[in-house]
């Protein structure tokens, strides 16, 4: 069985034996020590790894920078998480709104990294657990809400749009299919969907259901293990 592929942008010597020790032995992984030896990869590229872990500070330059700045990050549709040794709630929510599928604060322990790798890479998605969150919660339109026996949070017409969407799929739906149904004509980019899912990821949290990402490039609605 071909073992699932990770990029790893990191440049500290114990960070690298962290994920060697940790993730070699289940996954093929390659190292980068800067972001210039990341770009010229992504640039030469055939085929995306699975998963890129990169961390928020390299020798060059650093990680957001490039994803909002530089053409060659519109080439990565693969989730990434993205490490930082600084533990800020804007910086969080920026990561977020760039497309980051995870956060993860230095120093971090093995099983950390290992729960987190093998979550987006390995999860599965019972069709019936979609099903029970359908049953599960109540979309009022004309109130712009939805609602379960969590309780009810308030939602803007995109959100309500998206959630719609999911719901009625009763199945993953693609970032590509989510986007084109959602802003139909209208030119966006896949950011512009990242930002109103985060928000949207936020409010349906506190009735304890999930919109979680399935790799390469869905999303689907869960019950919150929590």
């Amino acid at each position: 069985m071909k073992k699932s592929q990770i990029w790893i942008l990191e440049d500290d010597e114990a960070c690298q034996f962290v994920y060697a020790e940790t993730l070699d032995i289940r996954y093929e992984t390659e190292l980068f020590g800067t972001l210039k030896e990341f770009r010229d990869a992504l640039e030469a590229a055939e085929e995306l790894p699975e998963l890129i872990i990169a961390d928020m500070r390299l020798p060059d330059g650093t990680f957001l920078k490039f994803l909002a700045n530089d053409t060659l990050a519109t080439k990565i549709t693969c989730p990434f998480i993205i490490v930082s040794s600084l533990d800020d709630h804007d910086l969080l929510r920026t990561c977020f709104e760039e497309g980051a599928l995870d956060y993860m604060t230095k120093p971090f322990n093995k099983g950390e990294l290992l729960v987190k790798v093998q979550f987006i890479l390995e999860k599965k998605h019972p069709a019936q657990k979609t099903k029970e969150v359908h049953r599960d919660i109540a979309i009022d339109g004309t109130a712009m809400k939805v609602s379960n026996q969590e309780g009810a949070v308030r939602l803007t017409p995109k959100e309500m749009q998206i959630l719609n969407i999911l719901k009625e799929a009763n199945t993953a739906v693609s970032r590509q299919d989510m986007i084109e149904k959602v802003w139909e004509d209208t030119v966006v980019g896949s950011r512009t969907l990242d930002v109103h899912l985060f928000n949207l990821r936020k409010k349906t949290k506190k009735l304890g259901i999930q919109i979680n990402f399935i790799p390469p490039s869905s999303f689907i609605l869960e019950k919150d293990k929590d």
